[in-house]
């Protein structure tokens, strides 16, 4: 079938925007949520600027995927 022209550099700034978002406290989004949140509602600004709580380990979900 063939690959998506340019998932590898899309990936990759995905990667860098989250590790950096979350460095700076808050919660990632994961591809699922940000999916079916543009999906069902069109739009992502709940899922956004939610800071983790102090105990609150960092997800990095692109850390996560395969490409």
């Amino acid at each position: 079938m063939g690959s998506v022209v340019g998932i590898e550099e899309n990936f990759s700034t995905w990667s860098i925007w989250e590790e950096e978002y979350s460095r700076r406290g808050f919660r990632t989004i994961s591809l699922d949520a940000f999916e079916n949140a543009n999906y069902n509602e069109k739009n992502i600004k709940h899922l956004l600027g939610i800071k983790r709580a102090p105990e609150e380990k960092p997800v990095i979900h692109s850390a996560l995927q395969k490409i």
